[in-house]
Formats: C-alpha cells, sequence, structure tokens
C-alpha cells in the first residue's frame, strides 16, 4: 500500500488543477459578456442619445465632506431613460441676505464634485442641474454648506459651552490644540476613557460625555505624537489632552 499517499497527492493535485481552470473559464466567460455589451453600448450610443433620451429629471445634490477652503459634493440622478447620457452643472454662493450671484464651477460627468477656494467658517449655497441632448432640468433647492475653521491659525482658544466654571478651555498654535478639563479633587486617569479619530474626539469622566464633537482639522493619534495626563492643580484634577497636528 505504499502507492495510497501517492495516489491521494496526486488526486488532491488534480482537483486543485480542475478548480482552478474552472474560475478561469467563469471569469473568461463574464470578461467576454461585459466587454460585448460595452461594444453594443458604445456602437448604439449616437442612435440611443438622439432618440431614445429624455430631458433630464433634477439630480439630487448631497454635501458629503467638509473642509475649511473646500466642500465636496454627491450627485445622484434619477434618471428620466435607461439610455440618458448626462452632464452636471454645478453653482455655489456665499449665503448672505440680500443673495449674491450664483457662480458656476462648469459642466462635467462626475458626481463627486469639489468646490475649492472657499473662506474659512463661512456659510455657502449649493445647487445642480442636469443636460443631455436634450436639455437640462431645473436647478435643485439650494443646499447649505458651511467650511470649517481653519486649523493652521497660529494663535486662538476659548471655552466650550456653559463658559469656564462649567465646561472645557482650549487653546491653539500653529503645530498643537490643547484642551484641558477641570475634574474633581479624587479623580483619577482610570475614571477617563478618550476616543480619537483623526478628525474627531470623544471624552468621557465616569460615564459622563465631557466632549464628543468634529475636528477643524486632521490630527495624530494618541502615542503618534497626540497625548493626554491627568494632574493635579489647586485642589483640583486636570484633565490634559495635547493634539498634535
Amino acid at each position: 500500500m505504499a502507492w495510497l499517499p501517492n495516489y491521494r497527492r496526486l488526486r488532491r493535485k488534480l482537483f486543485r488543477e480542475l478548480t482552478e481552470m474552472k474560475l478561469f473559464y467563469i471569469d473568461l466567460v463574464i470578461f467576454s459578456i461585459n466587454y460585448v455589451k460595452q461594444q453594443l453600448y458604445d456602437l448604439t450610443l449616437p442612435f440611443t442619445k438622439r432618440y431614445l433620451s429624455r430631458r433630464p429629471n433634477p439630480p439630487k445634490l448631497a454635501v458629503k465632506d467638509i473642509r475649511c477652503k473646500r466642500i465636496r459634493l454627491q450627485i445622484d440622478s434619477s434618471y428620466s431613460s435607461p439610455f440618458n447620457v448626462e452632464e452636471f452643472e454645478v453653482e455655489w454662493r456665499p449665503e448672505g441676505d440680500p443673495p449674491t450671484e450664483w457662480t458656476t464651477v462648469g459642466k462635467s460627468d462626475l458626481t463627486a464634485r469639489t468646490v475649492a477656494r472657499l473662506k474659512p467658517d463661512t456659510p455657502y449655497q449649493f445647487r445642480v442641474r442636469a443636460w443631455n441632448h436634450r436639455g437640462c432640468s431645473g436647478w435643485t433647492e439650494p443646499v447649505p454648506g458651511r467650511t470649517k475653521l481653519d486649523p493652521t491659525v497660529a494663535d486662538g482658544g476659548g471655552y466650550g459651552p456653559g463658559g469656564s466654571d462649567e465646561s472645557y478651555s482650549w487653546t491653539q498654535t500653529a503645530s498643537e490644540v490643547c484642551i484641558n478639563f477641570k475634574l474633581p479633587p479624587n479623580a483619577t486617569k482610570k475614571d477617563v476613557s478618550l476616543a480619537l479619530k483623526p478628525d474627531s474626539i470623544m471624552v468621557n469622566f465616569r460615564d459622563k460625555v465631557l466632549l464628543d464633537g468634529e475636528l477643524y482639522g486632521t490630527v495624530r493619534g494618541i502615542g503618534n505624537g497626540s497625548t493626554w495626563y491627568v494632574e493635579r492643580e489647586r485642589g483640583h484634577m486636570v484633565l490634559v489632552v495635547s493634539l498634535e497636528k
């Protein structure tokens, strides 16, 4: 029976090769189908775009990402015809009273658009409409979005909601942000839990949320430049969180 182990190895090897060959042919069939579909689409596009498309419906617009000087928008089109080939025109303006003139970003078939060169900590409005061979849709309702504070400001500081007696204090330089929380005299580091992400922070003390919000720029993680500790100061404890930009 010395030949039995060799037979089993040969059978396993043959089974693996057959499986790999089967997967290869499945991928080849899927690739061929997609290739033929794309070729037929490109071949019939001039006809379908001209005779089977319809006037576009107004698309949907949403704010997806906000920075201090730019805002990224996401466009979702509810195509009035499966043969529609559409472009999207985006406009923006500062929010104010009286309203100012709209500024166009131009037309593109991209559904993710970025409006740049905006002012920090400023409210804006955005709108979009769709274009195709049949004409254009109406404008969407203005969508608001406010840029964040500039994280590169050299100096700054203040207090959280409630003022100096009921909340935290913070200071900022060009390289770091420091946040101080006043804690009871018997507080220890074990009473504090801190969750830090590149663009948000959450601080809890004995199951009470002291801070939960977004940051206006990205910071380094704990142990990678950012630190936190608890120290005694004038009869009470202070939680110090230092965030490196």
